[in-house]
């Protein structure tokens, strides 16, 4: 089925013949993808055609990370399924640390994608082998990362010591 995406909020489609059949056409509205959100930074259309994901490289706290996507009006990264979390890989690699916005700070040990609203369980997970584990210096581990180990699992870490950079996302 062909498809054409616009970010618009109309689109017009103009043929140069009529069609000789029954024509099903489908019309999602993307959003805008910046070119990049600095020189540090990375950003396209890697998952679909209508989102935009931004790689950004400098180190920063889960909690300066999750405000510098909002300032760009995006938000961190989730990773609900394995298909999305390939996709990243393939994008930007195993080696970077990358912040997403799964936390258990408001309830321990109850993970949510903030981004999204949506709770961890029962879906996709990629937690490395013995985590997570709260086990900080000081406790505390509610925020999480990826690429943590050489397949790319996840650990969780501290919100506000830990730097890593942040993929920020915008989905319609």
């Amino acid at each position: 089925m062909p498809a054409v995406y616009t970010t618009k909020p109309t689109a017009s489609i103009r043929f140069k013949k009529t069609p000789t059949s029954n024509l099903q056409l489908k019309i999602q509205k993307a959003v805008i993808c910046p070119f990049n959100l600095g020189t540090e930074s990375q950003c396209g259309r890697v998952i679909d055609d209508v989102s935009c994901y931004c790689a950004t490289f400098t180190k920063r706290s889960q909690v300066n990370q999750r405000t510098y996507c909002y300032n760009h009006n995006m938000k961190l990264l989730s990773l609900e399924t394995y298909e999305k979390e390939q996709a990243i890989h393939v994008a930007w690699g195993y080696e970077a640390r990358f912040w997403t916005s799964l936390t258990d700070a408001i309830d321990e040990g109850t993970w949510y994608w903030e981004s999204t609203d949506t709770a961890l369980f029962p879906g996709y997970s990629n937690w490395c082998n013995r985590q997570p584990d709260d086990a900080g210096a000081f406790g505390g581990e509610d925020c999480m990362l990826t690429n943590y180990g050489t397949n790319g699992c996840w650990n969780d870490g501290d919100c506000e010591k830990d730097k890593f950079d942040p993929i920020c996302q915008t989905i319609p």
